[in-house]
């Protein structure tokens, strides 16, 4: 097993977080997985936590940065290091099941082209579905929602061919720099499996339904960035965030037209990457792209715009 899956921890000044993590990953059957530990230069004592594990567990190695390069700048390393058949990624702060770390062995043995080990419970089938990729997207599973939690995804490192990576990085300035990736295992159409209990839990105590609200108003990917991620994302994303809802739509596109996120341009790009059936959403993008700031400033104290549910989040989470 331990040639067939690798895992990699992004860290940075999170020593307690990380102990944690680490605590729970030699105490179960994890331990038996390769693990390295890439320290984004912290300046606390994450060092002596990542010393202490490695004494304890030899399958665990460390790479220790020169300097900061940036939570996704560590996320992308991480990719570039990856070499064994399937790969892993966590965070520091993940909240670890190691218990149920079987399932996930058993999963693998099936040589699915990815696992979903922490399934956030959309529709049924997302707990314990093991099948081809489009089978479980056109059942109403939200693949790229579910797989936009980094951790909660285990994949073949094929998928990450220098291609794959060099649009990762053309997308590193956004929040989704593994969008491409996960538009490309999704354009491949192979098999999934999901665990019937999530091994990495993706917001605990949160709610779903309030996380999935945050994901769009809060992160919605930049127009900017649809030439990296893929057309399919971009799909995606308005089937399942509903933003085919002309209100939501125009909601999101006031919101980051007022601040300043898309400009003209940006909206150009919607045309080229939106099917001919969101011909209203085109629509709505080009005309609010041409509204005076004032006015747009007016529509948005209108709309009313509900507050984010959970912002404990600091960035080192994607």
């Amino acid at each position: 097993m331990n040639t067939l899956i690798s895992a990699k921890i992004i860290t940075y000044n999170r020593a307690d977080k990380l102990a944690a993590t680490l605590r729970e990953w030699n105490g179960s059957m994890l331990r038996r997985i390769p693990l390295e530990i890439l320290d984004n230069c912290s300046t606390d004592h994450t060092g002596e936590v990542i010393d202490a594990a490695c004494r304890e567990n030899q399958n665990i190695t460390t790479f220790r940065h020169r300097n900061n390069i940036g939570g996704v700048g560590n996320l992308l390393r991480a990719y570039e290091r990856f070499d064994a058949d399937y790969c892993w990624l966590l965070c520091d702060d993940d909240v670890l099941h190691g218990g149920r770390a079987a399932a996930l062995l058993e999963a693998l043995d099936r040589r699915p082209d990815a696992v979903l080990v922490s399934s956030v419970g959309l529709v049924a089938n997302d707990h314990g579905f093991h099948g081809s990729l489009s089978d479980f997207r056109s059942g109403g599973g939200a693949f790229f929602y579910a797989a936009s939690f980094l951790p909660g995804m285990v994949f073949r490192r094929s998928f990450l061919d220098n291609g794959i990576l060099y649009r990762c990085y053309r997308a590193s300035a956004s929040l989704y720099p593994h969008a491409p990736l996960l538009a490309e295992i999704a354009s491949k159409g192979g098999t999934l499996t999901c665990l019937s209990e999530p091994l990495v839990e993706r917001i605990p105590g949160d709610d779903t339904a309030n996380i999935k609200v945050n994901w769009l108003v809060e992160s919605l990917l930049p127009c900017k960035f649809m030439p990296a991620y893929g057309a399919e994302w971009a799909v995606d994303f308005i089937e399942c965030m509903k933003l085919s809802q002309l209100k939501n739509f125009l909601h999101m596109t006031v919101h980051y037209r007022r601040i300043g996120i898309y400009t003209f341009g940006d909206f150009v790009l919607i045309h080229s990457y939106l099917p001919r059936r969101y011909l209203m959403l085109r629509l709505v993008a080009f005309c609010v792209s041409l509204c005076p700031r004032s006015l747009l400033v007016g529509m948005r104290k209108l709309m009313r715009r509900r507050p984010p549910v959970n912002k404990t989040d600091d960035g080192g989470r994607l």
